[in-house]
Formats: C-alpha cells, structure tokens, sequence
C-alpha cells in the first residue's frame, strides 16, 4: 500500500484478525488499494465488497493450465519414464506465474517414486486476461490431475487395477524421492496405509471397475493419489 500510495509505510496501520485459511488466496493484493486510497482521502472508515460476479472478474483466479503428459511403464507395471510439459496462462500480470508451474510438475512426478527418467518443462504465457494468483493446490491440482488421468489411462491400456498400478509405484517410506535423491521421505509418508484404508472404505474390490445397477444405468468408483507438503 506504501509503494501504491507514494506515502511511508509509518502511515499505515495493519488490523489482521483471524479469518481461518487462505489457501494463498491473500498472497496478493488486489483490491485493498482502492479502500485506503478512500479513507486516506476522506479520513473515515470505509471498506469494499465484491459480488459474486465481481469476484470472479476482478480476483485472482486459479492459473489455467494446459498439460502434456507421457508415461512409459515395464510390463509389470512399474513406470520408469515421465514427460511433463506444463503451459500455464498467467494472464496480465506474473503474480505467481512462475512458482505455481514449478508445483504442476514438482508435486506430480514424485508420485511415481520409481521413475529412472523424467523430465518436467514449462511455459508461461501473459494473456488479455485477468492476472491468476495463489489458490488452493497452488499448480500441484492441475498437475496431479493430468498425471492421474494418465496413469488410469496406462493402467487400463495394460489391464491391471488402477490400486494396484498406484501400490507398485507410490513413493514409500524412507525411500528419495525422482530428482530429489539426497532427501528421504521422512516418517510422515505412509501413503500406502492410506491407500489401503481408502480401497477398504471404498469397498474397492466389490465396486471396481463398476456395477451394474439394473436401471441402464451403472455406477463408477475411481482412485487418485496426491501429495502436498515439504
């Protein structure tokens, strides 16, 4: 507000009450400019409200991404080569336009923790468009996304069970993760108890790969893995 307003930061006093999380989503500033600009003016109170339309033209949306993903897998199962190719719009401003593409592919790859060639590249593009920010996931939704859906894609090709294509190449405990091979998963990775908690409640073995509902219609289950963290 200081750099905005050309006045010393000694001007301003800071009021943060505890709203809960923000995801990211108050790593910017957006619009707080235009409030202190009015009470610096005027010397009172005043405060600005979006509607529901006006926070989706005037905020900070997600950074839309379009990704590009290659999987290669030994005939057991195991993947052994990623391609990751990550074009995120960032729209008018940088913002965080380079740090949310680094998470597409750092947040991703290491899925496959027994991957021996991979390779992640990004582009960045500045759009006519309303300058993307922080949001929840920060780059590792979208690019967890497109993996998984490439990794179900793999699984089916080979016939094999997407839960068991995911329990072969999990990333486990006390194991380096691919491009990080100085840094073990510490003791708070135990994503394969987690995997096999959620088949069991998921009532995986009795629902995969669908049933039959007897109405013409029929009832999917599906299954994902993702990782956030240090």
């Amino acid at each position: 507000l200081a750099n905005a307003l050309h006045i010393p930061k000694s001007m301003i006093r800071v009021a943060k009450p505890r709203i809960g999380g923000g995801f990211g989503a108050k790593q910017t500033s957006v619009c707080e400019v235009y409030p202190a600009f009015v009470t610096w003016k005027t010397k009172k109170p005043s405060k600005i409200i979006f509607s529901r339309y006006e926070s989706q033209i005037a905020s900070t949306p997600r950074h839309e991404m379009e990704m590009h993903v290659r999987l290669g897998a030994t005939k057991d199962g195991i993947v052994r080569g990623i391609d990751l190719y990550t074009l995120s719009n960032t729209g008018a401003y940088g913002e965080h336009g380079p740090t949310t593409v680094g998470l597409s592919g750092h947040k991703s790859i290491p899925l496959y923790a027994k991957a021996e060639a991979f390779r992640f590249t990004y582009d960045v593009v500045y759009t006519n468009m309303q300058a993307a920010g922080a949001y929840r996931g920060y780059g590792a939704t979208q690019g967890i996304f497109a993996v998984e859906s490439a990794a179900d894609e793999l699984a089916h090709k080979m016939g094999m069970d997407p839960v068991k294509f995911r329990e072969l190449n999990m990333p486990m405990e006390g194991e380096a993760l691919p491009g990080y091979p100085d840094v073990p998963i510490n003791g708070s990775c135990t994503m394969d108890k987690c995997l096999a908690r959620a088949k069991e409640m998921i009532g995986w073995d009795e629902k995969y790969p669908f049933r039959d509902m007897g109405n013409g219609k029929v009832r999917g289950v599906g299954i994902a893995m993702a990782m956030q963290g240090s």
